[in-house]
């Protein structure tokens, strides 16, 4: 069942793309990225690579961080990675120019919401394995510091949906835990605003409304893109129940920057289906390699249930579902909501 829902997935979104004459090359590229986790399930077979992969994910961006923050002392390695993107800046009150960082990724926001996929996934570590190593928070705190310095007002937004979502989460599964943590995000905050707290205030007050208070300012743009997508999509019959492909006319100049309305406006009702269908078939052949047993009542408080709801949150605003490394995320994810607590089982280190 998971090849065919891979098969019509795939071919439907070449095929949508090649009758609305888009970029042939763009939907190979993206069938292709979402055929590494069909390939990435049938590897795994225990939860240990939950741990792996979680680690793997968060030094790779920590790696990448680290090399942009040495790249602004280092001219010759600054102008060589600048010339392969665009620099985001912003302003603070008295005019000072700041540079947003993105680590090795294109953009601040996306490097930012990567930040939080690996955060949730250290804290979901945290619960399954019950104790959180030096290392894990050795790396949430400094992906956080690096996400900080992005400028996202995305980051801000969701980081603190996250630590709301963590704290509520544990207080209902481990009290004791839930106390520790809020302890834990109190004093760092309270270290981290002792410190920067006029730079940052006046970055992100700045950020926040330094185009006035407008629903469009607020959201750079967004709303003006929400409505033009909206409409594309109520308007034309065709592009809601098949797609317009892509590399189309809109989607060549604007973004919609969510992903509820670009999934849509890409693959229309009938591939939005054929999307889930595939990743839901993807979930229940994980489940089974892991040793899973059916998979269970969804329980709405979980903490495994972190990274989806990060995810679902954040790309209120991005455009996630047709990024590279969005497959995956979907990975992470699965994996996460596979983990289940278990005092007699403890990943090893592997």
């Amino acid at each position: 069942m998971l090849l065919i829902t891979f098969v019509l997935f795939s071919l439907y979104t070449v095929n949508v793309t090649l009758l609305s004459n888009g970029n042939l090359i763009g939907a190979i590229g993206f069938v292709l990225n979402y055929s590494v986790i069909f390939f990435a399930v049938h590897a795994i077979k225990d939860k240990t690579y939950f741990r792996r992969y979680t680690y793997i994910y968060s030094l790779g961006l920590l790696a990448a961080s680290m090399v942009r923050f040495i790249s602004f002392y280092v001219p010759e390695i600054g102008h060589f990675i600048e010339s392969m993107t665009v620099v985001n800046t912003v302003k603070t009150m008295n005019d000072a120019v700041n540079t947003r960082f993105a680590g090795l990724d294109l953009d601040p926001n996306y490097f930012s919401l990567q930040v939080l996929i690996a955060i949730s996934c250290l804290l979901v570590l945290f619960y399954v394995e019950g104790k959180m190593e030096k290392r894990s928070s050795a790396l949430i705190i400094s992906l956080a510091t690096f996400g900080m310095l992005s400028f996202s007002k995305m980051f801000i937004i969701t980081l603190v949906f996250l630590i709301t979502l963590t704290i509520i989460f544990f207080f209902k599964q481990q009290m004791k835990t839930a106390v520790k943590l809020t302890s834990f995000v109190v004093i760092i905050g309270g270290i981290g605003l002792y410190y920067f707290y006029e730079q940052l205030y006046e970055i992100y007050w700045n950020r926040f409304f330094g185009a006035g208070i407008t629903s469009d300012a607020i959201t750079t743009g967004r709303v003006k893109n929400w409505g033009i997508f909206a409409n594309e999509i109520v308007q034309n019959t065709k592009i809601f129940v098949f797609g317009a492909g892509f590399g189309t006319d809109l989607t060549s100049g604007v973004m919609a920057h969510t992903m509820y309305l670009s999934t849509p406006y890409y693959l229309g009702i009938f591939g939005v289906v054929f999307a889930l269908l595939y990743i839901w078939q993807l979930y229940n052949a994980l489940q089974k390699n892991i040793g899973v047993i059916g998979i269970g009542n969804f329980r709405f408080l979980a903490v495994t249930n972190l990274p989806l709801f990060i995810m679902l949150f954040a790309n209120m605003v991005l455009d996630s579902f047709i990024m590279d490394y969005f497959p995956f995320h979907i990975l992470l994810i699965m994996l996460a909501l596979s983990m289940k607590k278990n005092e007699e089982f403890t990943l090893s280190a592997s």
